[in-house]
């Protein structure tokens, strides 16, 4: 309509028109420990049930198409980064992960995203990962973005202090009560026995 309009797009280096940007996430996360000195003692900050960042790419170009957040493909080093890649999808599929979201890690001209990746908060117990799911709500030190974002997670763990605050009569810990009952190898009427001792603990807790 006889206009000049700006388009949305980024220009384009036609001798190069592939990949116009790529992106990582940062996984950094603090010592759990704070700092230790050569004899082993601890000094400064030092969180309580903490995770690390993690991250795992799907069907893209980078793996030639396969998923790595795939358990089984991601220990294949031809397509998937082994170590790092394997560890997150193998403990996520233990359900010891917190999902923190997406995001592109390559983008190409004309085209859009070719690589994603899926961003994790993993923690050496799923107790952990469920205590960290249910509490964080109740410490303004999470907010407001409770788990960060996809390109910086928040995988730390609690402080002293902060762990004292949690008011634990409104964590729900029935999910790592139910995964004990069903992993008691014990006749039926003895498992009965330990399923209604459980449950009277988790009545007492709430």
């Amino acid at each position: 309509n006889n206009q000049r309009l700006c388009s949305p797009y980024d220009c384009v280096d036609q001798s190069n028109p592939t990949v116009t940007s790529t992106k990582n996430s940062d996984l950094k996360s603090p010592n759990i420990d704070g700092k230790v000195d050569d004899k082993g003692k601890c000094s400064g900050q030092f969180y309580i049930l903490g995770g690390k960042g993690g991250e795992c790419r799907t069907v893209g170009t980078q793996t030639l198409f396969q998923n790595c957040c795939n358990s089984a493909t991601a220990m294949n080093p031809m397509y998937c980064d082994a170590g790092k890649e394997g560890d997150v999808s193998k403990r996520s599929a233990q359900n010891m992960c917190h999902y923190v979201g997406m995001y592109c890690k390559e983008e190409w001209a004309l085209i859009g995203c070719v690589q994603s990746a899926k961003v994790y908060c993993c923690f050496n117990s799923k107790l952990a990962r469920i205590l960290n799911e249910q509490a964080r709500g109740q410490l303004k030190g999470f907010q407001p973005d409770i788990w960060g974002t996809p390109e910086k997670p928040k995988c730390r763990g609690f402080t002293p202090e902060e762990f004292q605050m949690i008011d634990f009569s409104k964590v729900d810990l029935s999910e790592f009560f139910s995964d004990i009952k069903s992993r008691i190898p014990l006749p039926d009427d003895v498992k009965d026995k330990a399923k209604n001792r459980i449950n009277d603990f988790y009545q007492n807790i709430q």
